[in-house]
């Protein structure tokens, strides 16, 4: 049977009227739609009975009931032939024993009602939401262009639903309320961590600069001599900076554990972390196995031969 939680959402006065028609709308989904359209069907219901004055109070039942039913039916494609579930509005209609232009003219005015608006996903069974309308559901408007939410990236996804452009974010469709929460709690330290490590990676970068990285740029073929560096972006010797900072010296320890040893101030316990994390930096050869269950994703170590969870959200993407 369809859920009865829109119950409490209905105020007391109108409960008995809600019930009639939900018994109504219950039964005829039963028998033709499925227990989706009839959890939908409840939700029109409640929010039709928390309008003031009540539109259900006055005419006839199996009219509201039915125009509840065609309204969904129009947002959920019912009445084209290739849908499933499947049925043709004037037998709608006439199960209710109206006429057709009724129940056209009584869903208008719920659709109205309720501000249905055309592909809109409140009022849309997930299975039309998520194949329904050739992807309309999900289409927002992206730097001047109309673009399918689903492929873009999970930080445009994430900003559309805070909006309530799209129903959810994609990629967590499949997910339990505890993954999302758990991959909201990863991300969080993520962003904690990766701020911290940009500040001390600027730090020993300018300190290194001048140093090592004119020599280390030189040897790997980014530069043909040390003072051609001068004037150069960071980007462009990126791969020179990362090892300056983190290959081992001849101590066995690389640059952050250096400046780990000589850190002049109180550390946090996240600093700390960090710093740890940054002292124990690796390289090697990697393959992305694929995403991780909660946030990331999951590398082999193709030198190492052990798994390793990486999370990056630039990685992710």
């Amino acid at each position: 049977m369809a859920k009865v939680d829109e119950l409490a959402n209905v105020p007391k006065a109108q409960r008995e009227i809600y019930e009639k028609l939900a018994a109504l709308t219950d039964a005829f989904c039963d028998e033709h739609l499925n227990k989706e359209y009839a959890h939908l069907a409840r939700k029109a219901l409640a929010a039709l009975c928390r309008k003031r004055p009540n539109p259900l109070n006055s005419g006839r039942a199996n009219t509201w009931a039915c125009g509840v039913l065609y309204a969904l039916g129009q947002n959920n494609f019912l009445f084209d032939k290739d849908s499933k579930p499947h049925i043709k509005a004037a037998e709608l209609c006439e199960h209710f024993k109206i006429a057709a232009s009724t129940g056209q003219n009584k869903s208008k005015q719920i659709r109205d009602a309720l501000k249905i608006r055309q592909f809109d996903f409140k009022w849309a069974l997930s299975d039309v939401i998520e194949r329904g309308g050739g992807g309309m559901f999900w289409m927002i408007g992206y730097n001047g262009f109309m673009v399918d939410a689903r492929q873009m990236p999970r930080d445009v996804q994430e900003e559309a639903y805070q909006r309530g452009m799209i129903p959810y974010i994609h990629a967590d469709k499949d997910k339990t309320p505890e993954q999302i929460a758990a991959r909201k709690q990863v991300l969080s330290a993520y962003d904690r961590y990766s701020e911290i490590n940009g500040d001390h990676q600027s730090r020993l970068a300018a300190k290194l600069l001048n140093i090592n990285v004119p020599e280390i740029a030189q040897r790997i073929g980014l530069i043909a001599h040390p003072d051609d560096i001068v004037g150069m972006e960071l980007e462009d010797i990126v791969d020179a900076l990362d090892l300056a900072l983190y290959q081992l010296g001849e101590d066995g320890i690389n640059a952050a554990a250096h400046e780990l040893e000589q850190w002049p101030d109180p550390i946090s316990a996240d600093e700390r972390c960090v710093f740890d994390a940054m002292s124990q930096s690796l390289f090697s050869v990697f393959e992305v196995i694929g995403p991780h269950d909660v946030a990331g994703v999951m590398l082999q170590d193709l030198l190492g031969g052990e798994e390793i969870w990486v999370v990056d959200r630039g990685l992710e993407e």
